[in-house]
This record gives structure tokens, sequence and C-alpha cells, in this order.
């Protein structure tokens, strides 16, 4: 749901359409849908490394499951979509130094992505732009590599760091939950006081941190998971507390920011029964985030003033075909791959005992 949200919210910029979600409610449908991600990544990644305890496990679990699938999308972009669209002829086209820029810029993600392809769809509405969704994976990559920092000085740093450390009760056991939910409430904090100072045109650093807290309230999560009374009223509560606040957009962004993440672990955990049956058919969410804006862009080239609501539908139909295929040849066999390459990178490793 919240990665089609990403397809439906994008689909009114793409098409040159008026998105009353944004203006009713000053944030876009495809920004709360991203700061989901960030909370459900944040919450199943932590509960990952607290597990396996083995930064090259984590490491390795994590690769697999954003890259092999971000290098296909950007091989099939390039030189299928982009080959097809741009102007130039299709040796100028793949010489050209743009276009090897933009294959590498997919390959290392984490140094940030905003990249053109030669002459392919420059006279878009939102021109030029090719994969406008993968600037939030440079983002969450980033997250797993805090989080993976705060893993190896908890296994690794010398004894006498959490000597210092003692009178606060931190201890080597504990490092990494104590250090999540103090980025959780870190971010928390800049995101309020950004949002007062600087409203919504605020420096990047307020995107990061809002992207911060969302993955770390995600992590607290896991960390306080006894703690968290999952109950129906206290859902039902919260949904109605969530669509009461919509009505005013300052009290919907104050509001949101907490009554969401509860009203997704109450999604998450109790229902139960016929619901479940989805997860039989496999994981499209993230061939879904990485396909859409492409596709999306190529509706735009190829009907030129297509409304909003059509690009949705022939977007969304020609998406979930391609998540449907990177989910079954290209995603799961590099999931069940994972044990073969963490065989063939893993090396001895102080362990710890760390526990969720």
């Amino acid at each position: 749901i919240a990665a089609f949200a990403v397809l439906i919210s994008h689909s009114y910029p793409l098409s040159g359409s008026f998105d009353w979600v944004h203006d009713h409610l000053n944030i876009s449908l495809g920004t709360i849908a991203v700061e989901v991600f960030f909370f459900i990544s944040g919450l199943l990644v932590t509960q990952s490394i607290l597990t396996r305890q083995n930064s090259v496990e984590f490491f390795v679990a994590r690769a697999l499951r954003i890259l092999p699938a971000l290098w296909v999308m950007g091989f099939f972009v390039t030189f299928v979509v982009g080959s097809i669209i741009t102007t130039l002829s299709f040796s100028n086209y793949i010489s050209s130094s743009i276009t090897h820029s933009y294959v590498f810029k997919v390959w290392v993600i984490i140094f940030g992505f905003n990249h053109p392809l030669p002459e392919v769809f420059v006279h878009n509405p939102y021109a030029a732009v090719v994969n406008g969704s993968l600037w939030s994976i440079t983002y969450e990559c980033r997250m797993y590599i805090v989080l993976l920092g705060l893993w190896i000085i908890s296994a690794n740093a010398p004894n006498f760091v959490f000597k210092i450390l003692k009178p606060l009760h931190i201890t080597r056991d504990n490092f990494v939950q104590i250090s999540t939910i103090a980025l959780a409430i870190i971010g928390f904090v800049y995101v309020m006081v950004a949002h007062v100072s600087f409203e919504e045109n605020g420096p990047v650093t307020q995107l990061f941190a809002q992207l911060l807290f969302f993955f770390f309230l995600g992590g607290s999560c896991t960390v306080l998971k006894n703690y968290i009374p999952l109950n129906r009223t206290l859902f039902w509560g919260s949904v109605l507390l969530l669509l009461g606040s919509a009505f005013d957009k300052e009290l919907f962004f104050y509001t949101y920011q907490f009554v969401l993440p509860f009203c997704l672990l109450y999604l998450a955990y109790v229902p139960a029964g016929f619901v479940r049956n989805y997860n039989k058919i496999g994981d499209y969410s993230y061939g879904t985030y990485l396909y859409a804006f492409p596709i999306q862009q190529a509706v735009a080239h190829l009907i030129p003033q297509v409304s909003a609501v059509n690009m949705m539908c022939l977007a969304g139909a020609a998406t979930l075909i391609c998540a449907i295929i990177s989910w079954h040849w290209v995603e799961k066999p590099a999931i069940a791959s994972r044990k073969f390459w963490v065989g063939k990178f893993h090396r001895p490793q102080r362990t710890n005992t760390l526990r969720p």
C-alpha cells in the first residue's frame, strides 16, 4: 500500500496535475509513505542486527535485499527505456559520458542519486528526471551504516569505554538499544525545532532528521516491544485521532509523528487469518518502488497531457508486472543466496551478548 501510495502521489506532478493531498495536509502522500518505509525498515533491520549479532551477516543481508534489484532496474531503465526514448542515436546515447555516469551512480547509490540520462524525458511536465524515487534508498543505506556502526562499537570498543559509561547504565550489552532510542529522540527534537524555525523550506538536514527519527523510532519499537500495548481500543482511538487531525495542517503534522507508527504496529502484528494470505504471493513493494517513477515518466512521454488518474492506472499496471518479475526472478533468488555469500565473506570476529 505504501509503495503504491508513492506512485499515486507522484502521478500528480509527473502529469502536471494539482496535488490536492499536499495542498490540504502540507505533506504529500508520497512523503508519508516514505516515512512509513523508514519506520518499518528500522523496526525490522534493528531486529535483524540484534538477532544475527554478526556484522558480516547483517551487511550481506542488507546488500542482497537492496542492490541486485536496484542494479537490474538501473540496467533496464538505462539500456531499454532510455535508449528507446532518447532523441539521440543509439551509438551516441550509449557512448555518452552522462549515460555512463548514470549507471555508475546507480551502482554506488550510497553517495546520492540525482542524475539524468541524455535527452530522456526532457519535454515531460517533470522534465529530465529519470527516477526521482532513488534518493530515499541513499538515505536508507546511510541509516544501515549508522546502525551497523553502533553494533561494531558495542562489539569491539575497549572495556574502558564502557567503564566510563557505567554511571549512565550503558553497558556493552545494551549500547545498541540505548543508542537507538537516543537517536530517535534526537531526530524528533530536531524535527520539531526545525519545523517551527524553518517550516516547509528547511534545510536538507531537516529531511535527514525526519527520516532518522522514523527509522530509529522503528528500532526503538523493537527494543521496547514488551512495553507497547497493541489493543483494539487504542488502535481505533488512534485512527480517529489521526483522521480528526487531518482538518488542520499543523495538528496533523504533530499527531501523525507517533499515531501513524502505532497504527502500523497494530496492523503488522494483530490482525490474523485470511488477511495474511497475501504474504504467500510475494513481496512486490520494493519492485514497485524501484520501477514506478521511470514507468510514470514513460507514460507522460508517450501520452502527452495524460491525466493523473489515467497515469495511476496505466503506470500502476505496468509497475506491478515489473515488480512481480523483480521479486520472483531477482529479489527472492538474491535473498536465498545469503548463506552462500556469508560463507564467502565471513571472518571470525568478536561476538557480543546483545539480546533483543
